[in-house]
């Protein structure tokens, strides 16, 4: 959570008639061009409030929100790691980080208060506000470049602590997207660090169209299937693999897993080892998780989980999408997945998933 000293003068604002609305930044391009890259460490939030609510019941429930386990991880670790902190503590330093999240309460009327809300004009706040409990409105690049901030703005306490949880999925989401943005331009550096030859290769071979950041190697293709490989501390890959589309069966997780493990025991295994080949882990603790979201302007369904070896030797996260190309006629099915025991896998998770919704087909 990031962002962001005081505002003390007018905010130009458009707000969408949803629960989330954008800033206009105030920047003009050239002020934009000026200003330096944001700073801070990979999944960071500053989460700016007054203090008297930093510790308190409110204070304690956006920390525990964004501090929550990541999803799927087998171990816990968590989405962001929070620096809390008040307007006066924004420094140059802390303002210029990479996400900034504001907590507002309109009815707060101590001097930090009055700061928090002047960030923004009257007729924003009423327009925000109206009808709403609670509203979010996001900004870009106001104090440097790439910097994500995103303001939580409520009528009272009560209204801010009431509906936190439901506005809290958007918050995540929105910084996760932030993180993901910053990710893939570090890793590909305007295509400097991109391996042409092996995205040609990969496009010609399944169709798909994907930036492929220096370290990544094929390790196997096969009729259908597809797999590119990150080795080291924290093994990273990516598979993709295709075939004839059937029916919306396809996209149940039964059907997933299936078809997940088909390639897993044909295609990813260690022949020296007896059972060493790639499996879906099934708990009911931790069950996969499946969403239907929009990726590149497409429906898409979105599976999380845990695979294993067969064995049980060994296992880790992964993130996959399934949808349906009507051109081509074909299912897909693309896969991230992390192998690292005993080593934190939530960046390498975040970077394999960045990678797999930067795939397109024509």
């Amino acid at each position: 959570m990031k962002k962001n000293i005081y505002i003390l003068y007018v905010v130009l604002v458009h707000i969408l008639l949803s629960c989330t609305g954008n800033l206009e930044n105030e920047n003009t391009d050239a002020q934009t061009n000026q200003l330096v890259g944001s700073k801070g460490a990979p999944l960071e939030m500053i989460l700016v409030m007054n203090p008297k609510y930093l510790n308190d019941t409110l204070g304690k429930a956006v920390k525990e929100a964004l501090m929550a386990p990541t999803a799927v991880l087998p171990q816990d670790e968590p989405y962001f790691n929070v620096i809390k902190t008040h307007p006066d503590g924004l420094g140059k330093f802390l303002r210029g980080h990479n996400n900034l999240m504001f907590l507002v309460d309109m009815s707060d009327k101590t001097v930090i208060g009055e700061v928090l809300t002047k960030m923004f004009t009257k007729e924003t706040l009423e327009k925000a506000i109206k009808d709403k409990p609670i509203v979010s409105l996001t900004q870009k690049n106001k104090y440097a470049n790439g910097q994500h901030i995103l303001y939580l703005i409520a009528r009272n306490y009560d209204d801010l602590l009431v509906h936190l949880d439901k506005e809290m999925p958007r918050v995540i989401e929105f910084f996760r997207q932030a993180e993901r943005e910053r990710l893939m331009a570090q890793l590909l550096q305007r295509g400097e660090n991109q391996q042409k030859k092996l995205e040609k290769l990969v496009k010609e071979k399944t169709g798909i169209s994907i930036p492929i950041p220096l370290g990544y190697q094929l390790v196997k293709q096969k009729d259908n299937f597809l797999w590119l490989r990150a080795p080291g501390n924290v093994d990273k890959n990516i598979t993709i693999s295709y075939g004839e589309y059937k029916d919306k069966n396809m996209f149940e997780i039964a059907n997933i897993t299936k078809w997940r493990n088909d390639f897993g025991f044909r295609l990813m295994n260690d022949t020296t080892i007896k059972d060493s080949y790639m499996d879906t882990q099934m708990s009911n603790e931790e069950p996969m998780q499946s969403k239907v979201i929009t990726l590149n302007k497409r429906y898409t369904n979105e599976y999380r989980g845990l695979w294993c070896f067969h064995n049980k030797n060994g296992g880790g996260p992964f993130v996959s999408y399934a949808f349906y190309d009507e051109k081509k006629k074909r299912f897909y099915y693309i896969e991230g997945f992390v192998y690292a025991p005993g080593e934190p896998k939530r960046g390498a998770y975040l970077e394999v998933e960045s990678l797999l919704r930067l795939c397109k087909t024509d």
